[in-house]
């Protein structure tokens, strides 16, 4: 098997509109057919972040909170790069831009 390509917002997004679009005959299993694909690229934890987007009130809709949240750790993992961080050091970077995140999407 061929390692699939690392998962970018724009892939990321753009499947789960299709997801959020498809309708009619066979939907179910196209819906079904993405989740997978976008599953079987997921590296790390990014596939927690796929599932918790998906289950929040999934008919298809998207949880709001957790996609904030998902946006803040990325913003801030960017910023960090390759640096190294104590577990507590870098789950205090994680939750402070968490809140700087909510505070500004509110």
């Amino acid at each position: 098997m061929f390692k699939p390509k690392p998962l970018t917002v724009p892939y990321v997004f753009q499947n789960l509109t299709d997801i959020a679009k498809a309708s009619g005959n066979q939907s179910q299993t196209r819906k079904v057919g993405i989740i997978k694909k976008l599953l079987s690229a997921c590296q790390g934890t990014e596939a927690k972040f796929i599932i918790r987007s998906l289950e929040g009130k999934l008919r298809i809709g998207l949880a709001e909170k957790t996609l904030v949240v998902a946006l803040a750790h990325a913003m801030v993992l960017k910023e960090i790069g390759e640096k190294r961080l104590s577990p507590e050091a870098l789950s205090e970077r994680l939750e402070e831009g968490a809140k700087i995140v909510k505070a500004v999407y509110r």
